[in-house]
Formats: C-alpha cells, structure tokens, sequence
C-alpha cells in the first residue's frame, strides 16, 4: 500500500545555513565588501524566503514528499536575473563555484559542491513553473516587488525636499524701487510658472505607460532546415506538371510567406519601422511581442504581457488594459494611461471614455497630397448630417460602410463641373466624396487632449521611464533574446526580469535615501 505523505514542508522549508558556514560568510562580506550590494539590500527589504516559497507552492501537489532544495534553487534562479547570468549552466559552473557573494545569497555551505545535478533541479523547476502557473500567480509575485519598489520610493519621496518648494524659494523678491515694466509685467516670468517634474510624485498604479518591444527567439530560421518538409515533399517534378492553360489575365501575385520555425513553434515574425540615419527602415525579427505597464513616476514595472501569435495589438490592448485593471482593482475613472500612436482606434478610445478612463495618446493626421484640398477644407453639420465644402456645396449622405466603420458623404453632380477649384479638390472622374468616422467625436476629444500639460507630462513619462524600462531590461537583464523556447517560458522570463528590476530599484531608492540624493536624475521635460 502506498503511503500519502501531505507536503507541509514546503512553505517552511527555509534555506538555512550552519553557523560555521554562517561566520565564514559574515566576516567575509565585513572584510570586503566596501558597500552593500544589492543581494545584500534586497535580503534586508523582504522576507525572501518566504516571498518565494508562497509563490512557489502552488506549482507543487500538495501530497507527496518535500521538495529538496527548492528554497536554493529559487534563490539562484532570482540570482540569474538580478545579475544578468547568461545561463543555467554559466552560474553554476562558475559563478556558484567562485563568487563568495552569490554563493552565500544562495546559501551554500562553505565546503558544499555542486555538480550538473544542481543545474538539472534548476532547469526542471523552472519548466515547472512555467507550465504550471497561471496569470494570476504571476501577476501576484509581481505585485509583492511593486510593493517594495513603491514603498522604498516614497520614502525616498518623504525625506527629500520636493523640487516645487525649491522653485517657490527662487521666484521670491524683494521689492525695489525701479520702474515697472508693463509690458513685461503681463506676462509671468517662467520661474514663476515652473511646474513640478512629472516624476517627482510618488508612484501609483494607477498612473502607468504601455509599450510592446520585440524579444528574439531562441530558435532562428537556418537554410532548408526549418523549412516545412511538407512544402518540399508535396512539388512536382518538372517533366510531370501540366500544360499551363493560354489566359489573358495577368496571374496575380503569390503572397509571400516568411517561414516559421520548427524549433520554436511559438515564435513569430513582427515588424517594426525604426528610424535610422538613413531614413525609415522596416525591421523584421522572429520572437515574441512583450509589453511592460510601467509607473508614470520611476518607472517601476506593474504588469506583463506577452503577446500570442493568433493576437493583435490594436484589438488586444482594451483586453489587456482591462486585465491590468482587474489585477489591480481599479475601478471606472481610475486608471490614467499612456500609450504609443500604435494602439490609437476609434473603439479603443471609446472604450476608455466608457470606463471614463484617461488614455495620452499621439492622434494621428490623415496624409494628404501636396496642393491638394484635404478634410479642413469641409465643414461637418451635425443636425443636418451634411458636409458643406470651401465653395458652399452641400454634401449629402450616400451610405454607411460597416466593415471601415465610416459614413460616406457625396457632392451634386453639377457642383463640381462649375466648380473653380475642381482639380485641387477631386482626385478622379465624378464628384468630390469625402467619408466620416463613426469615432470622429472620440477623434476629437483626443485632439484637444493632447494640448494640455498633463498629456505633454504623460508623454514625457512614456519616453523616459515606459522606454527607459526595456532599454535598461534589454542591456542589463538580457530581454533582448528568449533565454528559452515556447510563449509560456517566455512571460516567465519576462516576468522574473520585470521583479528583478523592481526589487533593483527598490535598493536603488534605500541607496539614494542614505546618501540624500534625489528621487530620479532622468533629464527634466522640455
């Protein structure tokens, strides 16, 4: 008969080490190193021991035996983030062998030697957790270093002196008898309209950005090797295809299909256009899609997205922006938002308007030909539902196009034979036509929106903190490249890289608290 042994053992099971090995340690780290480093900062801030074992247990049955080592082996798979190690096998075969310091965070003993054993238990527990945790589980072990980060930032925040108090100290004069300039005296001097920077506040879930960047899979596209077999195998030699039929129809142009690649099925193409030196330039890489929600104020990583293949980002972002919002129970009107013009659609901004939820986004202007008239030049009657152009012509409905989501509006016939301007105005034969939004209102809004200080203060932040997110993600933590294969291995590398950026500025923020310095040295908005 078999024996059921509950594991009870597991969140308990804390990592210690012998006293021997403990004093070694101690007076190692008091001899050499000059000051703190970030493992040992980040042992201070948080029970680590128990922040990981809690996340960890529902990946495991809850009968059977203890795991062995697992608080270790968690302790190095945050080491490998935390300290950008290239891989499973590079850490222990020479970091966990000669670097005192990584060696104590992951609590190894003096003398204690580890072999491939080790890397095989690391490689197995991360499959599992990747394969056996969900949204909710991940979201979780991310919200505990969000805690630490904001908590830290505020602290900060509190004993630092707020830049507006500095400016208020500068703008005050003493009053003088000179002569007053009137024209001068109308308009106030720029000190006295300083604003305070946008990230000089505190941090707030509430208060994010969004940005998507591509990561490279790990599997490439080699030369008849990734190819599907079936595309080879299915052609016909070349003595046995038909007699092409005579036609008069041009054939048309095959699509052309970028091979996938059989090493990572989970991979896909996404394209890019990059400004260069030389110009716009489109740029394709096989990966994934991952985006980071980010504080406006420090930057500080609140959520994960990864982007699956049957997904786009237009039609997926309301969902993923519900998600975030569902994570963080935030309610309607509050949730306040700053995205790139990629995600700028007619049903995207009327849904945030729904949930009276704020979103900065670019709005795009239509392009129009050089010399010709555009939209300006039309007037929209709303009680009439008809355009009135530059001459005076009355546009009237046509129709309704349901797939473009668009109301259609045509000019008389006789209107634009007289018409003076008729060939700036009509790109062809018949008369002028012009179309309407079914969001034009929404269009509208979000037009005047984007000259408030608020959004310019939003889009600053997109571009210095949501940006500065994955430009430091991508050369210090290596999100560049998947370190693994598959979509679920990469949201859990994904998100081990956004905690360990987070519990890294969180000693970044305790480090500025002790030295005085202040909260954020990123450039001021101009």
């Amino acid at each position: 008969m078999r024996i059921r042994r509950v594991n009870c053992e597991l969140c308990t099971k804390k990592p210690q080490l012998p006293s021997e090995s403990q004093a070694f340690y101690e007076a190692w780290l008091s001899n050499h190193q000059q000051s703190p480093d970030e493992l040992q900062v980040i042992e201070q801030l948080l029970d680590l021991d128990e922040f990981l074992l809690e996340f960890v247990a529902p990946a495991f049955s809850p009968i059977g035996a203890p795991v062995r080592r697992v608080g270790q082996l968690l302790r190095a798979l945050l080491l490998l983030n935390i300290k950008n190690v290239r891989s499973e096998k590079f850490l222990v075969d020479t970091d966990l062998k000669h670097n005192l310091l990584y060696r104590w965070f992951v609590r190894l003993e003096k003398d204690e030697v580890i072999n491939d054993s080790f890397r095989i238990a690391l490689v197995r527990l991360r499959a599992r957790l990747a394969f056996s945790l969900g949204h909710d589980h991940w979201q979780s072990f991310l919200a505990k270093t969000v805690e630490q980060a904001i908590a830290q930032a505020r602290l900060l925040l509190r004993v630092t002196e707020p830049p507006a108090a500095q400016a208020l100290a500068t703008v005050t004069r003493e009053i003088t008898s000179e002569p007053v300039n009137f024209s001068s005296a109308l308009e106030p001097p720029p000190e006295d309209c300083a604003r305070p920077r946008p990230d000089t506040g505190p941090p707030k879930v509430e208060e994010v950005t969004f940005d998507l960047t591509p990561v490279k899979a790990r599997a490439r596209i080699l030369d008849k090797r990734d190819l599907p077999k079936a595309a080879e195998q299915t052609q016909t030699p070349a003595d046995k295809l038909p007699a092409p039929k005579p036609t008069s129809k041009k054939p048309a142009a095959k699509k052309k299909i970028l091979p996938r690649s059989q090493g990572d099925p989970d991979a896909y193409w996404i394209s890019k256009n990059r400004r260069t030196t030389a110009g716009r330039t489109k740029e394709t890489t096989l990966g994934f899609e991952t985006g980071f929600f980010s504080t406006q104020s420090q930057g500080i990583i609140t959520g994960v997205v990864v982007r699956k293949d049957s997904q786009a980002n237009r039609t997926e972002f309301p969902n993923w922006v519900d998600q975030y919002a569902k994570d963080w129970i935030l309610g309607d009107g509050q949730l306040s938002l700053s995205a790139d013009g990629e995600f700028q659609t007619g049903e995207t901004l009327k849904h945030f308007e729904n949930r009276k939820w704020r979103l900065d986004i670019p709005v795009c202007e239509p392009t129009v030909a050089k010399g010709k008239l555009d939209h300006r030049y039309f007037t929209y009657l709303a009680t009439e539902d008809i355009f009135v152009c530059h001459e005076g012509a009355e546009l009237k409905r046509i129709g309704h196009d349901k797939q473009k989501q668009r109301t259609r509006y045509r000019a008389p016939a006789e209107a634009c034979a007289n018409c003076p301007t008729a060939n700036l105005c009509k790109g062809g034969e018949g008369p002028r036509k012009v179309s309407r939004s079914d969001f034009a209102e929404q269009f509208a809004r979000a037009k005047e929106q984007t000259k408030t200080d608020r959004h310019r203060d939003a889009r600053w932040a997109q571009h210095v903190n949501g940006e500065g997110s994955f430009a430091h993600s991508n050369c210090n933590h290596g999100l560049d490249h998947a370190r693994y294969y598959g979509q679920k291995r990469m949201i859990f590398q994904a998100t081990f890289t956004a905690a360990a950026m987070n519990l890294k500025k969180a000693f970044r923020f305790f480090q500025a608290r002790l030295s005085g310095n202040l909260a954020s040295i990123d450039p001021a908005p101009t």
